[in-house]
C-alpha cells in the first residue's frame, strides 16, 4: 500500500510539470529475474523510436503475476494518459512476453489526445480485477515441460473393507496442462495401536493421465496391487480411478496439494485374514500431498 501511495504521488507531480526530457513515470512490481523498469522503457522506446517522457503525458503501474503450475505469465496495467486513466491486462509465454506485450500496449497510449493532464490510476489490487473483463493481450504460449515429484497421504474406505490410510510418493512428467503420473502407495491394516495381525496388507501401483486448468487437474488411470495378509499367499488387486486434485503454489517450486479419488475394483481377492469376504467393488479416496515442481 504504502510503495503504490508513493509511486501515485509520483504520478500525480508529473501530472503538473511535465518537461520534454524528464523521463515517463512507470512501476513495475514483479518477483526479481521477471523484467524491470529498465528493461519496459527500453522496450518502449524501441517501438516508438525514441524514450518516453512526462510529456508523452503517459505513466503505468504494472503489477505481474506469475503461477508455479502455470505456463502463462500475467500482469495488470493501470495506466493514466491525457485522456484519463483505465486498466488493462496482458499475459504472455513468459517474463519477455509480458514485457514486450506492456511495452507495445504503453507505446500505442502515446497516441492519445492530450487534451488534459493524467489522471493517477486508481489504487487497486490487483488480485482483485485480474482477468475480470480487462482486454487481454495474447501471446503464443510455448508447451513447457516440468518435473514433478510429490509425497501423498491417503485415507481409504472401500479398498479393503475397513478404513485404511496410506503413504505414498509419485513422480509426474507435465508437458502444457497434460500430465503422466507414476506412483505407489503402502496401505496399513489400520490404525497405529489397533491389532493389525488380521488385517491384510495392499502394495499398490498406478499410471494416471491428468489435464489441467489453472490449478485444478482432473485425472483417469489404473491401479494394481498385491494383498498380503497371514497365511495366505499374495493375491492380486486391481481397479481403475477418477481422480479431481486441487493445487495450492508456495512460491515458484513447491506446491500443497488436496485430492478426491473414486474407485471401481477390477480384481477383488478374497481376504480371508478380515472376515471371509471380498474387497469392496468400490472406493473412495481423500489425499493430501507436498509437491515439488522442477522447472
Amino acid at each position: 500500500m504504502v510503495r503504490s501511495l508513493v509511486v501515485l504521488a509520483a504520478l500525480c507531480a508529473v501530472a503538473s510539470a511535465a518537461r520534454a526530457d524528464e523521463p515517463a513515470t512507470l512501476a513495475w512490481h514483479a518477483d526479481p529475474g521477471c523484467g524491470s523498469v529498465d528493461v519496459l522503457r527500453a522496450r518502449i522506446a524501441s517501438h516508438l523510436g525514441r524514450p518516453l517522457t512526462a510529456a508523452d503525458h503517459v505513466s503505468a503501474i504494472v503489477e505481474v503475476v506469475r503461477a508455479p503450475l502455470e505456463a502463462d505469465v500475467r500482469a495488470h496495467l493501470r495506466i493514466a494518459t491525457a485522456s484519463g486513466a483505465r486498466e488493462r491486462d496482458v499475459r504472455g509465454a513468459d517474463c519477455t512476453a509480458v514485457v514486450e506485450a506492456v511495452a507495445f500496449v504503453l507505446a500505442s497510449a502515446v497516441g492519445d489526445e492530450p487534451a488534459a493532464p493524467p489522471t493517477p490510476p486508481a489504487v487497486t489490487p490487483p488480485s482483485a480485477v485480474l482477468g475480470r473483463g480487462a482486454p487481454v493481450i495474447a501471446t503464443p504460449r510455448p508447451a513447457l515441460v516440468r518435473a514433478h515429484l510429490r509425497l501423498d497421504g491417503w485415507s481409504d474406505k472401500g479398498s479393503l473393507g475397513e478404513f485404511r490410510y496410506g503413504l505414498g510418493g509419485t513422480v509426474a512428467v507435465s508437458y502444457a496442462r497434460a500430465r503422466l503420473e507414476l506412483g505407489s502407495i503402502w496401505w496399513r491394516p489400520d490404525w497405529p495401536g489397533d491389532d493389525a495381525a488380521a488385517g491384510a496388507t495392499l502394495r499398490e501401483y498406478d499410471v494416471r493421465g491428468c489435464a489441467g486448468v489453472w490449478e485444478v487437474w482432473a485425472c483417469g488411470g489404473a491401479l494394481v496391487g498385491t494383498v498380503a495378509s497371514d497365511g495366505q499367499p499374495d493375491r492380486r488387486w486391481s481397479g481403475v480411478s477418477a481422480l479431481v486434485r486441487w493445487t495450492r503454489p508456495i512460491g515458484q517450486h513447491l506446491a500443497l496439494a488436496a485430492s478426491v479419488e473414486a474407485i471401481a475394483a477390477l480384481d477383488r481377492p478374497l481376504l480371508e485374514g478380515v472376515g471371509g469376504d471380498r474387497s469392496s467393488a468400490a472406493a473412495l479416496r481423500l489425499g493430501l500431498a507436498v509437491e515439488a515442481i522442477v522447472p
